[in-house]
Parts: C-alpha cells; sequence; structure tokens
C-alpha cells in the first residue's frame, strides 16, 4: 500500500511540475537554441577523461549543459554504463530543455520515478518497464532520444538507405532518423549498431552533445561491407558480427535456472509428452524468486490463463499456468494445469509445494519454445548476453605483411605483440599462445608494469569464431567457487574449465561469482585460431576502479607443447633448484606427492620427495628424467546409487633435466 502511495504521489508530482514545467515554456519557444551553458567546464575537471580522449569535448558539452555530471567528485567514468533509469533522466532532460527551457525534476523515491513518470506522459518511454535499475541497450537509448525532440529537430545531413544497416532492421525509423541526422555513425566504417549491446557513458555524452549542438553533428558515407577474400593488400579472415547469435528468436523462454541466481539447485532436463521439465529445489524463502520469475514471464508475451494456490496440512500447493501470446501462439503444445477446479488448459506450467523447510518447484515448457538465457537475474543482477567493448563486433583482416587489423581500423598488432587500450592510452605487450595435452592459454603481458591478461580453455575446446561474454565466462566458473583474487601459481595449475583472469590493481580477478571481483564486463573472441599458424584474440575488460576498460588485439604463433616429453629445466653442475607440481585439483579430500627419478640417478639427486615442492641437485652433465605422482581424492556420485564418495585419483608430470 506505501509503494502504492508514493507512486501515485509521484505521478501527481510529475503531472504538477510538467504543467509547471509547460507555463515556464509560454515564454522560451521550443528550439534547439534553448541548450545553453549552465556550468563551466575545465580541464582536469575529471581525472579519467583526458584532453586527448576522443569523448573529451563531448563529456565538456554535456557537462556545461547540465544533461551530465561526474560520478563522485574528480571522475566521469567514461567506461561506465548507462542504466535504463539514467538513460529515462537523460531523455526526459532533453525533453523539458528543448521545450521548456529549463529542466527542474523535483526528488522522487526511488529516484528515477519522476523522470519515468514524466516520460511516460510525454510519451518518450514507449511502455512502463519493471527494473530501472537494468542496463540500457544501445537500442533503447537511441529510442529513448529521439523521442525526446520533435523529428523537424534532425534533419537528414546523411545519406543512410532504408536496410543498409545490417543489423537494424529497416522498420525502426527511430535509429535511421539519427543515423541521417549525424547523431549516430556506427561502431565501424559499415555503419553496424550493435542494438542489444550496453553503451558507456562517454557514449551517452557523445550522443547529446550532439542532439544538443547541432553543429557537433557528424557527416559520414558508409562503406559497403566485405565480403570474404583478399582485396587491396587485406585478406578478410574473420567476418564482422552483424548480429548477436545469441539473441533468443521467435518463442522463447528465459531459463529460470539462470534467472533464480543461485536460490535453487536443479537438475537436468527431462521429457514428458511433448514437454521439457525442469525441476528444482530451495529454501522457503525461494517462493519470491518464483512469484518475480511469473511477472517476468507476463512482461516477456505470456499471460497468466489461472492459478491456484492452497494450503493443506503443513504444506501449500501452488500453480500458474500460462499462455504465449507471441507468434504462432496456435502451434504450441498445451496441457491441464494442475490443482485447479476448471481444469484449464496451457501452453507453460509453473506448479510446486512448499513446507517450513524446502521448496519444490516444476517446470513445463513446450517443445516448440526455446529455452534461452536472456541475461536476467533475479534482483535486478543482470549480466551481459552480448559482446562489450568498442571493437567486440568488429572483424579482421591479414594485411600483406602478415600483421592483423580490426575492420573497423581501431586496432592492428603483429604476431607475437598485442596493442593494447588501457584507459584510451595505447600500449604494446608480449604473446604467447601454448596448446597442450590439457588445456591452450593465451598469456598478455609486459605492457604496463606487473599487469597481465590470461585466457583458458580445455585443450582443443577453441575455434575460430569463438566468442565469451561476462554470461558464459560466469556459466563456466559456477560451482567452481574461486575466490576473486587469485595467486599466478593456482591459476596456472588448473587443467579445467574456461577461465579469464586480469591482473588488475595488482591482484587477480575473474567474471566469475564473487564479490571481491572488480571486474563488470568482459568479451573475449577468437577472430581466428590457426593451430598450424596464428591464434588471435580480441578481449575487452571493464572494471569498477581504475583503470576502467582494458581493450586488445593479439596475436601469437600456436605453440605445441607435449607434456608426455616432459617440461625441460635448465641447470649447471652443482646447482640446486626447486620444482613445484602445479596441477593439482582444487579442494581435495586428501592429497599425497611422490618424486622419483626415472633416469639419470647418477646425475641428480632429490630431496623433499613427499611434498608439492622437491629439491633436485646436478650433480654431473647429461640428462636426467625426474616424475612426480600425485594422489588426490576427489568427490564422486555413485553410479548406482548417488551418493557423494571418494574416490582415490592420480597425475603424473615428467621434469627432463638438461644438465651443463
Amino acid at each position: 500500500m506505501k509503494t502504492r502511495c508514493k507512486r501515485l504521489l509521484s505521478v501527481c508530482l510529475a503531472l504538477l511540475l510538467s504543467s509547471t514545467l509547460f507555463l515556464t515554456g509560454a515564454s522560451a519557444a521550443q528550439s534547439l537554441s534553448n541548450f545553453t551553458a549552465v556550468s563551466t567546464y575545465q580541464s582536469g575537471l575529471f581525472t579519467d577523461v583526458r584532453d586527448s580522449d576522443w569523448f573529451s569535448s563531448s563529456v565538456e558539452t554535456a557537462y556545461e549543459l547540465g544533461l551530465m555530471k561526474g560520478v563522485g567528485a574528480s571522475s566521469f567514468l567514461p567506461g561506465g554504463t548507462m542504466t535504463l533509469g539514467e538513460a529515462v533522466a537523460l531523455a526526459a532532460r532533453l525533453h523539458s530543455i528543448y521545450y521548456t527551457g529549463t529542466e527542474t525534476f523535483r526528488q522522487s523515491s526511488p529516484w528515477y520515478q519522476v523522470y519515468v513518470d514524466y516520460a511516460l506522459e510525454q510519451g518518450i518511454l514507449p511502455r512502463d518497464y519493471s527494473d530501472y535499475t537494468a542496463q540500457a541497450t544501445r537500442e533503447t537509448c537511441a529510442v529513448l532520444f529521439s523521442r525526446a525532440l520533435p523529428a523537424s529537430a534532425f534533419p537528414a545531413i546523411n545519406t543512410i538507405a532504408d536496410g543498409s544497416l545490417s543489423d537494424v532492421v529497416s522498420s525502426n525509423d527511430e535509429i535511421y532518423l539519427l543515423y541521417r541526422a549525424g547523431i549516430l555513425t556506427g561502431n565501424d566504417a559499415y555503419g553496424t549498431f550493435a542494438p542489444n549491446s550496453t553503451i558507456t557513458r562517454s557514449e551517452v555524452a557523445a550522443l547529446v552533445s550532439r542532439i544538443a549542438i547541432p553543429s557537433q553533428r557528424k557527416y559520414v558515407q558508409l562503406q559497403a561491407r566485405p565480403s570474404a577474400g583478399s582485396g587491396n593488400g587485406k585478406e578478410l579472415i574473420s567476418s564482422p558480427l552483424s548480429q548477436n547469435a545469441s539473441a533468443p528468436e521467435g518463442a522463447w523462454v528465459q531459463d529460470f535456472a539462470n534467472y533464480c541466481n543461485g536460490a535453487f539447485s536443479y537438475e537436468e532436463p527431462s521429457e514428458n509428452n511433448g514437454f521439457v521439465v525442469r525441476s528444482f529445489k530451495g529454501e522457503p524463502e525461494g517462493m519470491d524468486v518464483v512469484q518475480a520469475y511469473i511477472e517476468l514471464l507476463c512482461q516477456q508475451g505470456f499471460q497468466v490463463v489461472d492459478s491456484y494456490d492452497r494450503s493443506y496440512s503443513r504444506e501449500r500447493f501452488f500453480s500458474w499456468g500460462l499462455d504465449y501470446t507471441g507468434p504462432n501462439a496456435n502451434a504450441l503444445s498445451t496441457m491441464n494445469i494442475q490443482y485447479l477446479d476448471d481444469d484449464s488448459s496451457c501452453n507453460l506450467c509453473v506448479w510446486g509445494t512448499v513446507t517450513s523447510s524446502r521448496i519444490k518447484v516444476k517446470i513445463y515448457v513446450p517443445r516448440q519454445i526455446s529455452i534461452a538465457d536472456a541475461g536476467l537475474r533475479y534482483g535486478s543482477q543482470n549480466v551481459s548476453v552480448q559482446p562489450s567493448g568498442p571493437s567486440a563486433s568488429a572483424g579482421l583482416y591479414r594485411l600483406a605483411d602478415g600483421s592483423y587489423e580490426t575492420t573497423d581500423g581501431r586496432l592492428r598488432t603483429t604476431s607475437g605483440s598485442a596493442m593494447i587500450l588501457r584507459d584510451g592510452a595505447r600500449l604494446t605487450g608480449n604473446v604467447s599462445f601454448v596448446s597442450s595435452e590439457t588445456r591452450d592459454e593465451l598469456w598478455v603481458e609486459d605492457y604496463y608494469r606487473n599487469e597481465k591478461v590470461y585466457f583458458t580453455t580445455p585443450a582443443g575446446q577453441m575455434i575460430s569464431g569463438d566468442q565469451y561474454t561476462q554470461r558464459e565466462l560466469e556459466r563456466e566458473g559456477k560451482g567452481i567457487l574461486l575466490p576473486g583474487t587469485l595467486d599466478e601459481g593456482f591459476l596456472t595449475g588448473i587443467d579445467w574449465g574456461t577461465i579469464l583472469g586480469v591482473l588488475h590493481s595488482e591482484a587477480w580477478t575473474t567474471p566469475l561469482y564473487d564479490n571481491a571481483s572488480t571486474l563488470r564486463e568482459a568479451t573475449v573472441r577468437a577472430l581466428y585460431l590457426d593451430r598450424g599458424g596464428d591464434a588471435v584474440f580480441y578481449v575487452y575488460a571493464h572494471f569498477d576502479t581504475a583503470p576502467y576498460e582494458l581493450e586488445l588485439l593479439a596475436a601469437a604463433p600456436v605453440r605445441r607443447e607435449n607434456p608426455s616429453e616432459g617440461e625441460r629445466v635448465q641447470m649447471r653442475r652443482g646447482e640446486s633448484q626447486a620444482l613445484s607440481f602445479n596441477g593439482r585439483e582444487f579442494l581435495p579430500a586428501y592429497e599425497t606427492y611422490s618424486w622419483e627419478i626415472l633416469s639419470g640417478d647418477t646425475l641428480v639427486s632429490l630431496t623433499n620427495t613427499s611434498s608439492q615442492t622437491c629439491t633436485v641437485r646436478a650433480l654431473a652433465s647429461g640428462v636426467a628424467r625426474v616424475q612426480v605422482t600425485y594422489t588426490y581424492g576427489a568427490h564422486e556420485p555413485d553410479v548406482l546409487t548417488g551418493i557423494d564418495r571418494t574416490v582415490s585419483k592420480t597425475k603424473t608430470s615428467v621434469y627432463v633435466i638438461e644438465i651443463s
């Protein structure tokens, strides 16, 4: 009731405010000339905005016009993303200033509500959204900003034919309007828009400054998208991403396993009479998650046909039956809703029971509906499902001199090195790519103090064209329970999973589920992978601490490593060296080590043979072979009972000691 009253109060305030604004506007004609400076920007005002940055003039304009402010006392956070609420507030400011010459919005709770009410009333928002703390997409911002001003404020200065934007449908007039007006220019020479990607604060500053100040609008002439092949000394070896391949199409439903955000355990899906069945278990408080999930489905094209909620003795029974209202809904399988007096039919059913100690949920989804992860999480902890980074959608050229360049022309490097943009500053790093029997490893090093980038997948898993976003990287790490900060020895010792690690601010951070990590957005694309030649990767990382953005193009010859031959160790006669086994398991039930000399027992001696680290002493010149056997206890379910048991497993590693 309190929430409802607050919303009604916000609506009333917005109505009062809007009437006041338009009374004031009687003396201020609607015009772009209403955008005038209200603050003074000085160089160095924001420590993360340099005069040489491409967005510096846009930040200055947006700040002086009162459209955007900093984050904290001295930071603008140019690489930070924009929430939907922030985008709505900005669109409301643009509209109010244009039509009235002022923008005085009173505080509300939540802070964005007064802007939302105003935007809905003025027709800026196409609809009311359920979560204004979610990240805004590029398309959402374009629609909001184009609706903030009349079409007459966006005269065409560019010729952009309908359908010429590969990832924008020709019917999306708002986006084409901004392209033709010189507000939008695309991510590359072909005008790639990436509508579903997030948008940074620096990009938003550029958009709103161009909207307010026509002289800042850009003349563009889009190039035709290249086809595969060679010409002009450039060979296209990786095509640009024209659209997001992971975006759900047609009839789909957000996977509850991802949406529940770890609140439920679940079993692998099964099939029952044309339905995919998912079973979940959790604590009784998880009922709030289920109810939020039903609300989410209703926002995604489903409607509740009927529902049931009754308690018997110590157990509560509940059920929702929903119908899909989108295209080809009549072709979907139907079933009878359980626990209902009228025995209604529906496309999708969610039902279960709640006791004082647990909740059980079953979800029946027709096979014709795709179960997808759209990055939505309970509690507004949404994750990106799109590749992030300015060149995340670019393709790759191989040039006549053997170097590599992204198709947008932003990044170029040679084999064995990386071009790195660290908060816009251009750096060069060393690159290695090693393929072994257990994993493939990419290392980018020596570009700034001790900072590094590490990416690994199980051996042979990657191929050209693979991409890993924040969502995929988090999903790969689910259940591993790695800490947010890692030591390099442990990081290199793992031989399972797909992991991105960045040595940032003197600590390893990963996109896994942990509160200690400062990594908020991440993308890794295997642009080109020839296991007999080079491997070329695009990596983007966005942090909530400085440096905020790291973007790189890395290339290196694929180096094969055969563990059966043994790791080679160079020693001099009389020298002692500690060898450490790095292939230990994470949280084993127990572990033991046994070191032995396979050959050359007169050349070397061993001490600490039952520890993870063994000391080798070189006695004479020659080649010796040393082996360590690692025995550990692993938790595995019994194949008959399913009950966890501890089983013994072993790993071995061989070291070839070359003594001079």
